[in-house]
């Protein structure tokens, strides 16, 4: 089943709305400091302001907290230390990671205190189904787990990601092949 994806600059927020919000909006109003990410920065964070002046509830999985945190020190490893470690797990391990991991942590604890964390219910999920959209290449293994996350908790996902094309749920985007891709 399609998704349908609306325009987030033009969405109308209201106390009653649900939101998650993906980890690639997340990175780009909190972007580490060696992304090149500013295209959709503003598009982003001036949702993020209506969101939260219009007292939506805004969640949090694990899963998005995990793919926020792990993109984040790869963009700084990839930036500013993959010539001194032979990998990144090296790095990982390293001095040089303590204070990228710090910085990460911080930027995601202030996340963690504008959300509501919630159970991802990945005990709900129907594993076939998530194989089967794996398998097909319809949906990568996390966004199946975050496409149920939404069904679960009846909310709307924030997104960027373009590969959200099927899923049946409610979108807010700024990326313009995936409100072409699933009309509202």
């Amino acid at each position: 089943m399609k998704n349908k994806a609306s325009d987030i600059a033009a969405y109308k927020y209201t106390s009653n709305d649900c939101f998650l919000i993906d980890a690639n909006v997340w990175l780009y109003v909190g972007a580490p400091p060696s992304a090149n990410i500013a295209s959709a920065t503003e598009t982003y964070s001036a949702a993020l302001k209506n969101i939260f002046q219009s007292k939506s509830t805004v969640f949090l999985s694990s899963t998005i907290l995990s793919e926020y945190l792990n993109t984040y020190v790869r963009i700084e490893f990839n930036a500013h230390h993959k010539n001194n470690y032979k990998d990144f797990k090296t790095f990982r391990n390293s001095a040089d990671f303590q204070a990228v991991g710090a910085k990460a942590s911080a930027d995601a604890q202030v996340i963690a205190k504008l959300c509501v964390p919630m159970d991802d219910r990945f005990s709900s999920c129907t594993l076939d189904d998530v194989f089967k959209d794996f398998e097909s290449g319809i949906n990568d293994f996390n966004d199946s787990v975050i496409i149920h996350f939404c069904r679960e908790h009846t909310c709307k996902l924030i997104t960027h990601d373009s590969d959200f094309t099927t899923g049946g749920i409610d979108i807010l985007t700024g990326n313009n092949r995936l409100l072409s891709a699933c009309p509202a």
